[in-house]
């Protein structure tokens, strides 16, 4: 997983939000509120907004699969429609950090931004390789406009042996993704990662 949050940092690096983690716990994390929009982005379908929550992330999940196992940008670029336009994604600190990693500053983040989730999605796949499956979803459940998943991706140097994801969704757009997920590396995928400049 610091594997995953390292990629996230390449341009967003919350330093209030991690020392409110560090010092209060998690208790002061304040982040403002992603807004749906009925306002289609360009090349996005403005029938979006009619999904629901399942509907959303069971599509957002499909998109990404197709990417994956085709190596298809296309479906990135729909994937990346489910998202609102404002959408945060959150990780976790990481509780172990292997010892053979590079340093890096950024632990527990919380990244905004299309194009930094764009680059959070890409920079994952490269660490599990050209020839990853698409992850194997296990379950998902879903309760009041919350969805959660569970996952397994295997890949080469690195896979994921227990993902799961909950997402947040309004007007069919995903508003908040918290990643809670393990990255297994048989080595450390130093070319996967953005500069520390």
């Amino acid at each position: 997983m610091f594997i995953i949050r390292r990629l996230f940092s390449g341009r967003v690096v919350l330093a209030g939000a991690l020392s409110s983690l560090l010092v209060g716990g998690g208790a002061n994390l304040a982040t403002q509120p992603a807004q749906a929009t009925s306002n289609p982005r360009p090349g996005c379908s403005p029938r979006l907004v009619l999904r629901d929550a399942e509907t959303t992330i069971r599509e957002h999940l499909d998109h990404l699969h197709r990417w994956i196992a085709n190596h298809d940008d296309s479906e990135l670029d729909k994937a990346m429609c489910d998202y609102a336009e404002a959408a945060t994604v959150i990780q976790p600190i990481p509780t172990v950090i292997p010892p053979d990693f590079p340093a890096h500053p950024a632990t527990g983040l919380v990244v905004s931004g299309l194009d930094n989730i764009r680059a959070g999605l890409t920079g994952i796949f490269c660490f599990l390789g050209p020839s990853a499956a698409p992850p194997l979803i296990q379950t998902l459940t879903e309760s009041h406009n919350q969805v959660m998943i569970t996952f397994t991706a295997s890949g080469s140097p690195c896979s994921i042996p227990d993902g799961s994801d909950t997402y947040s969704v309004l007007l069919g757009h995903i508003i908040t993704q918290t990643v809670h997920d393990s990255l297994a590396c048989s080595r450390p995928p130093v070319e996967c990662l953005p500069p520390t400049s």
